[in-house]
């Protein structure tokens, strides 16, 4: 929610080029060039809807009961939970919101996406801060030592999942409403001189 979004706005892809010698960088771009094929999975991947369904799938399947604890017994399992969590969240911001050039999902798709991505995570924290039996027995021991039962464990971590983290979508849903307002209002200024001669002419 926070990581994955200041990662793509902090554009770590032009920074790192740029360590590299200039000839390195030359061989990159022409590298990248050739491989026409993954430049076009790239684009595939990237599209609005694949980004969305990967995210949400990415969240929901690790909040199963036997995913979400195989995670806690095994630190490889553990580790591709989050790498999933993070991987899928940067491609989704930075269809949504890339810091240079044209997003994928353009206005009001991306004020759509996110406004789906808020609905289904805060489903999700509501189910399982309404549940009425714990979902992770393999937490029994945390909840203990911070003395709470498991079920009131889970109910808190679903009520952070449901509001507090559902700040940060709203926030983006209203500065990616407030960049459209601003772009139309751009647009309308730069073609009013354009189109005053034509619309003098035509009431004369």
């Amino acid at each position: 929610l926070v990581a994955a979004p200041l990662f793509v706005a902090g554009a770590p892809l032009v920074p790192a080029l740029m360590v590299l010698a200039p000839a390195r960088r030359v061989s990159i771009g022409r590298w990248w060039m050739r491989r026409a094929p993954l430049r076009h999975a790239l684009h595939r991947l990237t599209s609005p809807g694949v980004v969305f369904l990967l995210h949400m799938v990415a969240l929901w399947v690790w909040h199963f009961p036997l995913p979400y604890q195989a995670a806690l017994r095994d630190p490889v399992t553990h580790a591709l939970e989050h790498v999933s969590f993070f991987g899928t969240a940067v491609l989704f911001w930075w269809t949504v919101a890339p810091p240079t050039g044209v997003p994928r999902a353009r206005d009001g798709a991306g004020i759509m996406l996110v406004g789906g991505t808020l609905m289904q995570s805060g489903v999700l924290g509501a189910l399982l801060m309404l549940a009425r039996t714990p979902w992770y027995p393999a937490h029994g021991e945390g909840a203990r030592a911070w003395g709470t039962t498991l079920l009131q464990d889970q109910q808190l971590a679903g009520l952070i999942m449901w509001v507090p983290a559902s700040a940060v979508y709203v926030a983006a849903s209203a500065w990616l409403f407030l960049r459209w307002m601003h772009r139309d209002e751009r647009l309308t200024a730069a073609a009013v001189p354009r189109l005053a001669p034509r619309l003098e002419e035509a009431s004369s």
